[in-house]
């Protein structure tokens, strides 16, 4: 069951199509819960009805303009072209899903992720442990902004996280 425009749909409906109103349970949940909650995602080459669903879910956690940057500069816009990225990965990979290591608040609503993705291309092949340093803006609710970097220092000096541990260490 591939993700389609009505998954897109499905999706834009249950996030109300735009930032969440202040009223709405979601503009009020802590940005890290909403990270940590995306990464929940599964994609499962054998299980489409699986990856579908999760996909959904995960796209219910971002706003319907977000921008997906990854590693090397090309972007990603919109849901739709989040979900399409999505469902190619899906099957690319007999699994592949993420482990995530920690969350590090930032300024402005970022929050710097640290993990690995476990993927195996086959079913009778291990995992292949690929470590991940993204950087989320989440506002009113919704993921805006996500950037994927090639190590943590750079997502590090990115947020501006680490000379802030160093002023909160000194």
């Amino acid at each position: 069951m591939p993700v389609n425009k009505g998954t897109v749909q499905v999706a834009e409906r249950s996030a109300g199509g735009s930032a969440a109103p202040m009223g709405d349970a979601r503009a009020s949940e802590k940005p890290a819960r909403i990270v940590e909650r995306a990464y929940k995602l599964r994609l499962t080459r054998n299980d489409p009805k699986a990856t579908a669903a999760s996909i959904a879910s995960f796209l219910e956690l971002v706003d319907p303009g977000v921008v997906f940057i990854v590693t090397g500069g090309m972007r990603f816009s919109g849901r739709g072209e989040l979900a399409s990225l999505l469902h190619e990965a899906g099957q690319d990979w007999h699994d592949c899903r993420f482990d995530l290591a920690g969350l590090y608040p930032a300024a402005d609503g970022r929050i710097l992720a640290l993990g690995c993705i476990l993927a195996a291309s086959y079913s009778d092949r291990p995992a292949a442990r690929i470590p991940f340093a993204n950087v989320w803006t989440v506002c009113e609710g919704l993921v805006r902004q996500v950037e994927a970097f090639e190590d943590r220092a750079t997502a590090e000096n990115a947020t501006g996280i680490k000379a802030r541990f160093r002023a909160e260490t000194a």
